[in-house]
């Protein structure tokens, strides 16, 4: 796997939430966890028209249409069902050959008595012989302090016209973590528009007057050195 190292400086801005001392004894704060994937994460040759994740309790699905993000993308959605502990992810057109493809889940399942949430669930297959191996990872710098910034989305797109992050959701996604750090992987060669959001409601478009944002001044080329 060839990785592509990166560094964005953009103009982010972070608020602090209130924290409240819990009551009542110690909450639960433990998301759900996979028991099973039918068939197995980062599968090969994959021919299922559905895909059946098992959880050790009962889940809710939010806002699918917006949470969830499919690379690369499809024309008609997938359609999930909630069946007991387990969720049923039923494709609704016919899979390209040949090609890797991976559901970010987002934030969009969580348990369903604490709402406690999986994050960034990622379920990766490929129709083909093997998994798209291209990856970029780097870090997010908030250029007013300095300091890095957690929880920012950085998106690829594969079209390059400035306004694509206002229409359309990227074809691949990370977010940062405490230090500022992302990875995405499982990506296929070739060039994309790389760009760093604040995405205060978490649709992963730039749409809001105060979400702040930041690109590279280049295309990301992620070449296939094995071709």
């Amino acid at each position: 796997m060839r990785k592509a190292l990166i560094q964005i400086s953009t103009l982010l801005l972070v608020g602090c939430a209130q924290q409240v001392a819990p009551t009542g004894g110690p909450k639960d704060e433990t998301p759900p966890e996979i028991l099973s994937e039918v068939p197995a994460n980062l599968s090969t040759e994959f021919d299922s028209k559905e895909i059946v994740i098992s959880f050790d309790e009962f889940i809710q699905l939010k806002s699918a249409s917006e949470q969830v993000v499919i690379s690369p993308p499809m024309l008609q959605s997938p359609t999930y069902q909630l069946k007991q502990k387990s969720l049923v992810v039923k494709f609704e057109q016919e899979l390209s050959p040949n090609t890797t493809y991976t559901i970010n889940f987002g934030d969009a399942i969580s348990d369903y008595t604490r709402g406690n949430k999986i994050p960034d669930f990622k379920y990766v297959f490929s129709t083909g012989e093997f998994l798209d191996s291209m990856a970029t990872s780097g870090k997010i710098i908030d250029a007013f302090s300095d300091e890095p910034k957690e929880d920012a989305l950085v998106m690829l797109y594969e079209d390059f016209e400035d306004s694509i992050v206002s229409k359309s959701k990227p074809v691949y996604y990370a977010k940062t973590n405490k230090t500022g750090q992302f990875n995405i992987n499982y990506i296929k060669a070739g060039f994309y528009k790389m760009v760093a959001l604040e995405d205060k409601n978490r649709n992963f478009k730039y749409d809001l007057p105060n979400e702040m944002i930041g690109s590279l001044d280049s295309l990301l080329n992620l070449k296939d050195t094995n071709s």
